[in-house]
């Protein structure tokens, strides 16, 4: 049975880019734009083994997603990708597995997505 990968980010190009990188792997890859279509989500019982978050989104940010996300989906791996270099990752410890930001190569980011699926 294939993992489930939810990717939360406003920018559909990077959706796109990161979903082709990622044909190679066993996975379902499911693509919402804002906050709010995360949440729904959690509303209707959908269960990823793994959320991208994007920090800036709009509808909710992925800041104020977070305890809804961690109640929800306590087992699923969480990574936040965003844009924020002013953001303080230590600060997100207890509800993210890992913190990268959009300056850094994407294929650092499926390398972790990799990494867990």
């Amino acid at each position: 049975m294939p993992k489930k990968l939810l990717l939360a980010d406003d920018d559909n190009d990077l959706c796109e880019l990161i979903k082709l990188k990622l044909e190679d792997c066993d996975c379902e890859v499911t693509v919402v734009n804002n906050g709010l279509e995360v949440l729904n989500l959690v509303r209707k019982g959908y269960r990823p083994n793994a959320l991208v978050l994007d920090l800036m989104m709009p509808e909710r940010s992925g800041i104020e997603l977070l305890d809804s996300i961690k109640s929800a989906w306590p087992q699923t791996y969480i990574i936040i990708y965003t844009g924020r270099l002013d953001f303080v990752a230590g600060a997100l410890k207890e509800y993210v597995d890992k913190v990268l930001f959009k300056s850094a190569n994407v294929d650092e980011l499926v390398k972790a997505i990799k990494s867990f699926i």
